[in-house]
């Protein structure tokens, strides 16, 4: 089996996630800074806060580190009136996933998740649309998760005697 960290693609996923997550932070805060105000908003995913099972190690350990960009930022760049968040979408509704899934688990899937609903693009759009608004003007340094529950729940194997 090819190592991830030799053939290159643990450093193109980390560059791609995380370091175009710093890249875009740092150019926006030039803009932000000087006008002392601002709002950033990241996007993380479930993979940072949890191992998904499937998903490459180094895209879960860039989300993670987009998270914790998301935290530091918000600190440093609080004193300028800038406001710093991420949203950590949860597996979202598309036709490839549900496609991928295939009918029958696609709805054993939904079925699983507390809110027995999968997240819609339109749920994570409002999530970014409300941290940017004024009514989260105390908001900073959060990774909110828009995930129908499923970051709540917490695997633990069956302990049957």
């Amino acid at each position: 089996m090819p190592d991830p960290v030799l053939d290159g693609r643990w450093l193109h996923g980390m560059n791609g996630n995380l370091g175009a997550t710093f890249r875009g932070v740092r150019a926006a805060l030039r803009i932000m800074a000087p006008k002392r105000r601002g709002v950033i908003i990241n996007t993380a995913s479930a993979a940072g806060v949890r191992k998904v099972a499937g998903v490459v190690p180094y895209y879960g350990a860039a989300k993670a580190g987009v998270i914790q960009l998301t935290r530091e930022a918000a600190v440093e760049a609080g004193e300028s009136g800038i406001r710093v968040n991420a949203v950590v979408p949860g597996a979202v509704h598309t036709p490839a996933f549900e496609s991928y899934l295939g009918a029958d688990r696609f709805r054993q899937y939904v079925d699983k998740l507390p809110l027995r609903r999968m997240a819609e693009a339109e749920d994570v759009a409002e999530a970014v649309a409300f941290l940017a608004s004024d009514r989260a003007g105390a908001i900073t340094g959060v990774a909110l998760p828009v995930d129908s529950g499923i970051g709540a729940l917490m695997y633990q194997p069956p302990m049957n005697r």
